[in-house]
């Protein structure tokens, strides 16, 4: 058996056009004392075989054949099968640059940390855009300063931006809700963030995501908005912040409900009429908590809650709709 220090966790599903790019990308890695986990969440295409023989071209590649059980399952799967001393995940279609574990694991190893996040950008075509200009300086935080940090959106929820330590996630118990279609790694981050006691933030860009207008991520929106709804239920275990923490937290859980609200509003899905009200009646309920004004949120959003606050946002999404 290997004593690999990093396991990357990769789930795949009909992933025959990326899965060699992104192995190859991360065979790159100047810091060689990984495995990769190849999770192959039932694809009916020819990631199988591709998986397979990548798997015998490559000493620290392991393929794994599962039955279809979503992506959340998916990643625990993987963190069950993983040697490493430290996890990370990663999108079969995404990249990551090879100086990324060299820059990161020196300081897992000198730090009582449980967990490191670096920042990445959206790639397109074209260009690439880095979405967080406010991250984080480099350095130790507290787990309540990070979960600051996560509520004013200085740095978000991706499971892919994060290296965990094993023995915390699996002493915590700590794993992906399989209850979610497409929010497992936001609930899973903050389930970090409520178990951790410090957090080391890397400001540099390490993650490349892939930017692809026909990814479910940019196509569906009833399966997320769905899930937003269980996700306000975790708001129950914050009650130990303070009032204008709390507050914070509150207005990140309602930007996530208004942007669903929107999204299903914008695209006139009058038979998710069901779904409409109950993102309505939990908004109403978000914003009885928050004081708008003491939010770290950009000017527009701020407008957005004020709007909604005095029943105009519809309005103004039918005029965004005409």
């Amino acid at each position: 058996m290997n004593n690999y220090l990093v396991s990357f966790i990769v789930p795949v599903f009909n992933g025959e056009d990326f899965i060699t790019s992104l192995v190859d990308n991360l065979e790159s890695q100047i810091f060689k004392n990984f495995e990769i986990l190849l999770m192959d969440d039932a694809s009916i295409d020819n990631s199988g075989k591709i998986c397979c023989d990548l798997e015998k071209k490559y000493d620290n590649v392991k393929y794994f054949k599962l039955e279809h059980s979503g992506i959340a399952s998916v990643r625990n799967q993987g963190i069950q099968h993983s040697q490493g001393k430290y996890i990370t995940f990663i999108d079969q279609d995404d990249s990551l640059s090879p100086k990324s574990l060299s820059s990161t694991v020196p300081i897992l190893m000198a730090n009582d940390i449980d967990a490191l996040f670096f920042n990445f950008d959206e790639k397109y075509p074209y260009k690439s855009v880095i979405k967080f200009n406010n991250f984080p300086r480099e350095g130790i935080v507290s787990a309540s300063t990070a979960m600051n940090y996560f509520f004013s959106e200085r740095f978000y929820g991706f499971v892919w931006t994060g290296i965990f330590k094993k023995s915390f996630i699996i002493e915590n118990k700590i794993t992906f809700n399989t209850c979610f279609h497409s929010i497992d790694d936001i609930d899973f981050v903050l389930s970090v963030l409520l178990k951790a006691k410090y957090i080391y933030f890397y400001p540099k860009v390490f993650y490349h995501w892939t930017q692809r207008v026909s990814s479910e991520s940019h196509t569906n929106h009833i399966d997320p908005a769905s899930d937003i709804l269980v996700f306000c239920n975790r708001l129950d275990e914050l009650c130990f912040l303070n009032e204008k923490d709390k507050s914070q937290a509150y207005g990140f859980f309602l930007k996530q409900v208004l942007m669903y609200y929107g999204f299903l509003y914008h695209f006139n899905r009058s038979s998710e009429y069901q779904l409409l009200s109950s993102l309505r009646n939990v908004a109403l309920n978000l914003i009885k908590n928050i004081n708008i004004f003491d939010l770290s949120f950009s000017f527009g959003i701020k407008v957005k809650f004020i709007l909604f606050k005095m029943n105009l946002l519809n309005i103004a999404y039918l005029f965004k709709r005409s």
